[in-house]
């Protein structure tokens, strides 16, 4: 059995934050599940995989290809909050300098790291499903 612990692991290499330094570990334990809720669930390939979300668990030993796929999903969803933020639409004053940055520029950004993991995540998919109809071809059912 794969524990959530296991693929938060991978999760946390793919960013480079500082929000979660103030976190206890149970509060960390509740974002981080949330993310891996959100985006497992869109992981429709992972046949006969089901989560245990009291144990923190999956049913069976995911691949290290499955908890890749799955961590890109979890950084797209991390990102996507920061995104939709009102707070990058407003302007905001450097009090070091008195020079106005236009918050345009980082929203774009992190446009682009969704995007990409967003990228990733659905290329591996593809990936990971044609590699699961080359191993049982007779059982293979087309899912695109």
């Amino acid at each position: 059995m794969t524990s959530f612990q296991e693929v938060y692991s991978y999760f946390l290499s793919k960013i480079t934050t500082n929000e979660y330094i103030n976190l206890t570990e149970a509060e960390l334990e509740v974002e981080l599940q949330q993310l891996l809720r959100i985006s497992f669930a869109e992981c429709v390939s992972f046949k006969n995989t089901s989560a245990d979300y009291v144990l923190n668990e999956f049913n069976r030993d995911l691949t290290d290809l499955e908890m890749n796929i799955i961590s890109y999903n979890m950084v797209a969803h991390y990102l996507s909050p920061k995104i939709n933020s009102i707070e990058l639409l407003k302007q905001s004053l450097s009090s070091k300098d008195y020079q106005m940055y236009s918050q345009a520029n980082h929203l774009g950004k992190l446009i682009e790291l969704r995007n990409e993991s967003l990228k990733q995540f659905h290329y591996w998919m593809n990936r990971y499903g044609y590699l699961k109809r080359l191993e049982n071809p007779k059982k293979a059912k087309v899912w695109q």
